[in-house]
């Protein structure tokens, strides 16, 4: 008897081919049957001819320090996800001694815009080492997870204050290689470092990474070469500037000695972003701004006969700096939607950036998959929901090597997403105090999923978490296999 049976399915397996129609059988967290399946089952859900699809995969997350209060990692987790990757831009909770724990909080609050009161409030840093700190969430967590270490802790633990604005000597840096070695035996997924202008600690100090020399970088980078399953995430100066040759020659460096793909974000991400006329308001709280909400500062400045920057001044101010603010809406129109699905098809392209989890007050990115089948797939078509599901599934999955999951297939794990092609999206993002200590975040509701699995257990339903547990600590070489660079 199976555990579950979902009928009448249009199944979107994550390969790409054309939906079919027919059901799907689980058993002991696997799918066991997919197709016309006769079994009997102790549950069984009739999906009335919605698309069921593997559930969605994000590699760059920063929930290292939500998943302690909110198991779900919502909203992802509303929004169909079921597999995330936290540690990434060079950032993590472990490994951590006790005189470095207030500043590895201080540094993520600042680095990732996460409320300080939050994370003093809801971690109790139970912790030392890299796999102490994995440990904590085996059984604890509604979606799997999986981590890479960051490369900032690394020095912390190896330089202790030299870190912060220190050049490694050679016994640092072979210091540092084994403190990565025994995160990465201990199960982390890889190395993410960052040399960004823009990172700075509690205190406005460069970040210890942006010490980092080359020699350093490579040395940390050929460490992963030794443990099967690990990757490599970086975040330099030219991801938000535009790479030069240095930068270039530098990521191919570490790519070849670790011989690893190495994942970083398109390159110029922050141009324009200071175009002060071209910010939205999506939320006010002072009576005087009730007429600003959906509307660009350009527009309001227009209306209120000001300057864009004095206008937009005004209205934070007035919110008691709470207004929620988003970029300009680039590529939302059908030119710019087709263009960016002429990058999907690059070999090298990833969807999923989404670094939920993080600048809390700035934006909700965990609504790019329900944005991509909404607006990408159905408004806008310029991919089809075959390929649009194939790549936050499949593609992320193999880019990070993780083993039997990101397809409907007998054998996989049962990470499953079931949706109403004709109504997914995202409603707007809005402000919500549900953090530790009450602090307020930025979230945006999904539409048109009905229900989230992972391992065959259903985590939400309808947009609200069941309270269901079955999630997995992703762990390197047991949970992934190598994907090599060459």
């Amino acid at each position: 008897m199976l555990d579950l049976l979902i009928r009448d399915a249009e199944i979107v397996d994550g390969t790409g081919v054309p939906a079919r129609h027919g059901d799907v059988g689980v058993s002991n967290g696997r799918i066991v049957a997919v197709g016309d399946v006769d079994d009997t089952a102790t549950k069984t859900v009739d999906a009335q001819g919605q698309t069921l699809a593997p559930g969605f995969v994000d590699l760059h997350t920063h929930y290292d320090a939500q998943l302690f209060w909110d198991p779900t990692a919502s909203p992802s987790v509303q929004h169909g996800v079921t597999t995330v990757f936290g540690g990434n831009c060079g950032f993590t909770l472990a490994p951590a001694a006790s005189d470095q724990q207030d500043y590895l909080t201080r540094m993520l609050a600042r680095v990732e815009g996460m409320p300080l009161d939050a994370l003093r409030a809801g971690l109790d840093w139970g912790w030392a080492s890299f796999g102490d700190w994995l440990d904590r969430l085996d059984g604890r967590i509604a979606v799997n997870a999986g981590f890479l270490v960051g490369h900032s802790a690394l020095r912390l633990a190896a330089m202790g204050s030299d870190a912060v604005g220190g050049e490694a000597g050679p016994e640092q840096i072979e210091k540092m290689v084994a403190v990565l070695h025994d995160a990465l035996n201990a199960g982390a997924l890889g190395l993410s470092t960052s040399q960004s202008p823009t990172h700075n600690d509690g205190s406005g100090q460069p970040v210890p990474s942006r010490s980092a020399s080359r020699d350093e970088l490579v040395a940390l980078a050929a460490a992963l070469h030794d443990h099967p399953g690990t990757t490599l995430e970086a975040i330099i100066a030219g991801c938000l500037s535009g790479f030069t040759d240095d930068d270039l020659a530098l990521l191919t460096d570490m790519s070849v000695a670790a011989d690893r793909p190495l994942n970083w974000k398109e390159a110029g991400m922050l141009r324009g972003l200071a175009q002060w006329d071209r910010l939205v308001i999506v939320e006010t709280f002072a009576p005087e701004n009730a007429d600003a909400t959906g509307r660009s500062i350009g527009e309001i400045a227009a209306a209120r006969d000001g300057e864009p920057f004095d206008t937009l001044l005004d209205i934070v101010i007035a919110d008691e700096l709470r207004t929620g603010l988003s970029p300009p809406l680039t590529g939302d129109n059908a030119a710019d939607w087709k263009a960016r699905a002429e990058v999907w098809q690059h070999p090298g392209a990833v969807i999923g950036g989404s670094d939920a989890g993080a600048h809390l007050d700035m934006m909700c990115g965990a609504i790019y998959t329900t944005s991509l089948l909404g607006r990408g797939v159905r408004e806008h078509q310029v991919v089809t929901l075959e390929e649009a599901v194939r790549l936050i599934t499949d593609v992320p999955a193999r880019f990070y090597g993780l083993t039997e999951r990101g397809r409907i297939t007998p054998g996989w794990h049962a990470d499953l997403v079931m949706f109403d092609p004709a109504t997914i999206d995202h409603g707007p993002e809005r402000t919500r105090y549900d953090l530790p200590s009450g602090a307020p975040r930025l979230v945006a509701d999904a539409h048109g999923i009905t229900s989230v699995l992972v391992g065959g257990v259903e985590v939400c339903r309808d947009g609200a978490a069941t309270g269901a547990l079955p999630g997995a600590v992703l762990r390197s070489g047991r949970d992934t296999a190598t994907v090599s660079a060459s």
